[in-house]
């Protein structure tokens, strides 16, 4: 009886040691198809976390739940990366919009400090003209010096309505 044992055991121990040896090595490969995508995954987010470069896509293996997982994370990356590209094209509107106000704000200085030089060359003639007599040497120069002032008036409305575009432009908001 004890033979009889012996050799069932001996016949027995091979085959469970092959069956405990196939089950390790399923297990390994069954375990491989969880933890790949899984790995893939976190080695992506470590990636784009270092780098911050959120134009990276993490690999799908699957259509299951952790391709889901995959697409969605995708998904958050891609909203991501267009967000910071339209926070990128709002900061540069800010700057351009920050340029123009400081010209408008130059131009408006300019203005005022043409307008305080010009009023006075404005005026002067027809102050002139109202004390000259009709034949005077000197009418016709004045009369000359009337007329520029039509373009002095025109440069100052000119002057005016740059800084009111310049005041109210809103480019690109």
């Amino acid at each position: 009886l004890q033979r009889e044992v012996r050799r069932s055991l001996f016949a027995t121990i091979p085959v469970i040691a092959v069956v405990v040896l196939l089950t390790i090595l399923l297990m390994l490969k069954v375990l491989r198809v969880i933890t790949q995508p899984i790995t893939s995954l976190a080695e992506t987010a470590a990636n784009i976390t270092e780098n911050g470069d959120y134009g990276q896509r993490a690999e799908k293996f699957a259509n299951d739940e952790i391709g889901l997982l995959t697409d969605e994370f995708n998904l958050m990356l891609e909203t991501i990366e267009n967000q910071n590209r339209e926070l990128a094209d709002q900061h540069n509107r800010l700057a351009i919009a920050e340029r123009l106000e400081s010209l408008g704000l130059l131009a408006g200085g300019v203005a005022h400090d043409l307008n305080n030089i010009l009023g006075p060359l404005v005026a002067l003639p027809e102050l002139i003209l109202m004390d000259l007599d009709t034949d005077h040497v000197a009418r016709d120069h004045i009369m000359t010096m009337r007329h520029a002032r039509f373009t002095l008036i025109s440069l100052r409305i000119s002057s005016r309505s740059l800084v009111v575009a310049a005041a109210n432009l809103k480019p690109w908001i």
